[in-house]
């Protein structure tokens, strides 16, 4: 088993945490998702922590489904850039769906994997979208 995977397990019991259904994807990377949803101004968004055999943890939070189309791409795009200066640590996107999305890309090896930072992550992340969620939608919404 992936070193990642047994410390993220770990933690998960040491924090007694159980909120997360586990997928084994067949791939090359022998990815794991440990998926969920945050709880959000009333929203429950689907969220996951990709963790696999490269030298990245990838936290994945769907902020709001096919929302991006021809007519209001560019401008939801220009909007996201303006989040993505702000900050740092995640960033925003829209997906090949349409979909926009918000992933925070945490390094990682097997070696230097800190399970206690993305669970600190995680904590960002909501803190981040229980603030700016309803400021991130009215940007969308208004261009959309």
């Amino acid at each position: 088993m992936n070193k990642k995977i047994e410390q993220f397990d770990t933690m998960l019991e040491k924090n007694k945490i159980s909120a997360f259904v586990i997928e084994k994807l067949e791939d090359d990377l022998h990815t794991v998702a440990y998926r969920s949803n945050m709880g959000i101004k009333g929203k429950d968004l689907p969220m996951a922590v990709m963790l696999d055999d490269s030298i990245y943890t990838v936290i994945h939070v769907v902020i709001a489904l096919n929302a991006a189309n021809d007519d209001n791409k560019a401008k939801i795009a220009d909007c996201l850039n303006d989040l993505n200066r702000q900050f740092k640590i995640f960033k925003y996107y829209i997906s090949e769906n349409n979909d926009i999305l918000l992933d925070c890309c945490i390094p990682s090896s097997d070696e230097y994997f800190d399970a206690e930072l993305v669970h600190t992550m995680l904590d960002v992340i909501l803190r981040h979208l229980e603030e700016k969620y309803e400021e991130v939608m009215k940007l969308i919404l208004a261009v959309a």
